[in-house]
């Protein structure tokens, strides 16, 4: 859906945010801010970040 509107992810939370028709033709009960997403994506680029870091040290790879 986000390709359609050609969004980056942060405005197509937005527009999420601020559409309760679209929001409900997605099935999506909850989207209570754009924080919970950004919260959402720190934590996701810190589990990549240390998935990497282990996989260099246990593995000896690139990541």
């Amino acid at each position: 859906m986000r390709a359609l509107y050609r969004d980056a992810p942060v405005s197509f939370y937005e527009r999420l945010a601020l559409n309760d028709d679209l929001r409900e033709a997605l099935g999506l009960k909850y989207l209570d801010a754009l924080d919970g997403y950004e919260e959402y994506n720190r934590k996701r680029k810190k589990l990549k970040h240390h998935s990497r870091k282990i996989s260099k040290r246990n593995l000896k790879t690139d990541g």
